[in-house]
C-alpha cells in the first residue's frame, strides 16, 4: 500500500540523504543533524494535518492522522456517492434537543417533526419529516445504546 502523495510543504517530499541511525553508530553529529531534519519533518506533518504543536497530546494526534491516511484498519468506508453528509454529532445533538423540546409540552415525535419541516424560521425547514424523524429516532437509539441521557445532551448543545 504505497500511495504516492505530493505534499504543500517541499520538505515532505524530500527523502532524507543520510544513513540510518545503526550506521552512524558513533557519529554525534550525523545523529544529532539526522534528529534535527527529522524534527522538523514532524513539524511540517503536523501543520500538513492542521495539528497543533507543544499539547500534550499533538504526537498521537499525528500517530492517528497518519494512520487514518496509510492503514486499511483505521481508514473510513468509502463514500456511496451524492452530496456530503452535512449531519455530526452536534447537529444531530440539536435536533434531537429540539424535537424533544416540544415533546415535553406534549406533542408526539412525528408531530413534532413535521412543524419543524413546515416552520420557515426553523433551520430544518424544507427537509421532509420523515426524514427528521427518522434521523432523530436513529440519535435517540444510538444514545440510549451508549448511555447518554437527554439531559447530557442538553447540556452538550448549550455549552
Amino acid at each position: 500500500m504505497n500511495k504516492k502523495v505530493i505534499y504543500k510543504d517541499p520538505i515532505l517530499n524530500e527523502p532524507l540523504p543520510m544513513k540510518s541511525f545503526g550506521e552512524m553508530m558513533g557519529d554525534e553529529e550525523q545523529i544529532e543533524k539526522i534528529i534535527e531534519i527529522r524534527s522538523k519533518k514532524v513539524f511540517a506533518l503536523m501543520k500538513h494535518y492542521g495539528i497543533p504543536t507543544g499539547k500534550e497530546n499533538s504526537g498521537i494526534r499525528l500517530a492517528l492522522a497518519l494512520v487514518e491516511d496509510w492503514v486499511p484498519a483505521f481508514q473510513r468506508e468509502k463514500s456511496k456517492g451524492g452530496a456530503p453528509t452535512k449531519k455530526n454529532l452536534y447537529t444531530e445533538s440539536k435536533l434531537y434537543v429540539a424535537v424533544m423540546e416540544l415533546v415535553d409540552k406534549g406533542k408526539s415525535e412525528s408531530n413534532v417533526c413535521g412543524i419543524l419541516s413546515k416552520n420557515k424560521k426553523s433551520e430544518y425547514s424544507g427537509i421532509k419529516g420523515t426524514t427528521l424523524l427518522r434521523r432523530f429516532k436513529k440519535f435517540q437509539v444510538e444514545i440510549k445504546n451508549i448511555g447518554v441521557s437527554k439531559e447530557q445532551v442538553i447540556n452538550f448543545i448549550k455549552r
